[in-house]
């Protein structure tokens, strides 16, 4: 039996809303965040545009509001759509990442936070062409805490050196929901 995205992403919902064990912060939790991407795509002096909808999923050892550390992988739905028809590739490219991860909040009871990370990038342009190599991130945010349920606001800047000299900047807009045990 297969698990297909959709089915994956129900079920990570579920764990987060109905398992309160699984899903509150504090020592080794699963954490999810939708984000709005924007891409550049560099091949030499040429540039494609895409933008769309993606996630990221943590593991990580998580003290809430203070620091957060650990793995990340993404997306497991989602994808960007070319913004004109000048595209390098096709209509549709996905960045998929493995990596680790840390946020730091610089205030305690303060929600001003900050995310770097660092991945193995695959960039996914067609069945049969790919690029892929290391990626570096970088983002701001704040979360607010709202009766033991974090909603976190997030824009991040990202960078990958791929495979063939192709580069990928992006510019990323996320959004998180956190639940907490306080």
């Amino acid at each position: 039996m297969s698990l297909n995205k959709n089915t994956f992403f129900i079920l990570l919902v579920f764990l987060q809303v109905f398992l309160p064990s699984v899903s509150h912060a504090g020592d080794w939790k699963f954490r999810a965040r939708e984000t709005y991407d924007q891409f550049r795509i560099f091949d030499g002096p040429s540039e494609s545009k895409y933008s769309g909808l993606s996630n990221a999923f943590n593991f990580w050892k998580e003290e809430p509001f203070d620091l957060s550390y650990g793995l990340v992988i993404g997306p497991l739905i989602g994808g960007a759509k070319a913004e004109d028809s000048t595209g390098l590739y096709v209509d549709r490219v996905k960045l998929y990442f493995l990596g680790a991860e840390a946020k730091y909040f610089y205030y305690e009871n303060f929600g001003l936070f900050s995310r770097a990370g660092i991945y193995y990038d695959y960039l996914d342009l067609s069945r049969s062409r790919w690029r892929d190599g290391l990626g570096l991130y970088i983002a701001v945010g704040y979360e607010f805490n709202i009766s033991g349920v974090g909603v976190s606001l997030e824009s991040g800047l990202r960078r990958s050196d791929l495979s063939q000299g192709v580069v990928l900047q992006a510019l990323s807009f996320a959004l998180g929901v956190h639940f907490y045990e306080f």
